[in-house]
């Protein structure tokens, strides 16, 4: 019985980190759908993508020192997301969510991928 213990608890602990090694795919970006895409270029870790065509939300996203709050860019596609949108639907998380840089400094765009359908 006591040679059983280590096996029983080893089995255990791998099944655990199996688990959350599973976990941690399904919440990281590597377990959200993504449009298609091609690489055209990559240099180091950085990659130039064509993306295929795709659906997206967006909405402005004011910068002026504060982080978050309810009217922020995130705020405002969390909540479409979560329901608050025309179908009352939740939608699935995707990635990536781009955010547009050439505009205004004190403003910009995010921009949510929407899943297909």
């Amino acid at each position: 019985m006591t040679a059983m213990k280590p096996r029983v608890l080893l089995t255990l602990g791998l099944l655990a980190f199996a688990g959350l090694l599973w976990l941690g795919v399904k919440t990281s970006r590597a377990g959200y759908e993504g449009p298609d895409y091609s690489v055209i270029s990559k240099e180091g870790e950085v990659e130039i993508r064509r993306y295929e065509t795709m659906t997206a939300a967006a909405t402005p996203m004011k910068i002026d020192g504060k982080e978050g709050g309810r009217d922020s860019g995130f705020g405002r596609l969390f909540r479409f997301i979560t329901g608050d949108n025309e179908r009352e639907e939740n939608i699935a998380m995707t990635s990536p969510v781009f955010i547009e840089s050439d505009v205004a400094a004190t403003e910009k765009v995010m921009i949510f991928v929407m899943p297909e359908a």
